[in-house]
């Protein structure tokens, strides 16, 4: 019979061990620029958190036209990294929270 306290002690450094790996520095915020474009609508602007090569930028255009409703229009500059996106003034705040986390952001601050 194996003895429990040896199987416990294993248990435990291997999770210990795994905790340490599996941390994770904190996601900073986006720093946004916004301006109005309309009455109802308003536009965005940030810098991508993860790097977009220039050959994908237009895919990833289209997938986010396809996924996000809410995008009127997005455009993203493989050069400067910046991803600007036109969306509704109603419920723009809500969605922009949403967006930049795809964008692997926490959150955004408006400048």
């Amino acid at each position: 019979m194996k003895n429990p306290l040896f199987l416990m002690i294993v248990i435990l450094i291997t999770s210990l061990s795994y905790g340490q790996n599996s941390i994770q520095e904190p996601l900073p915020k986006a720093d946004v620029t916004q301006s109005e474009i309309q009455a109802d609508t308003v536009q965005f602007s940030f810098t991508s958190n993860y790097y977009i090569d220039a050959y994908k930028a237009p895919m990833l255009e289209g997938r986010m036209l396809n996924r996000y409703s809410e995008i009127i229009d997005i455009q993203i500059d493989p050069e400067t990294q910046v991803v600007t996106f036109k969306t509704l003034t109603v419920g723009s705040n809500e969605f922009l929270e949403k967006f930049v986390k795809h964008f692997k952001y926490s959150g955004y601050e408006i400048h």
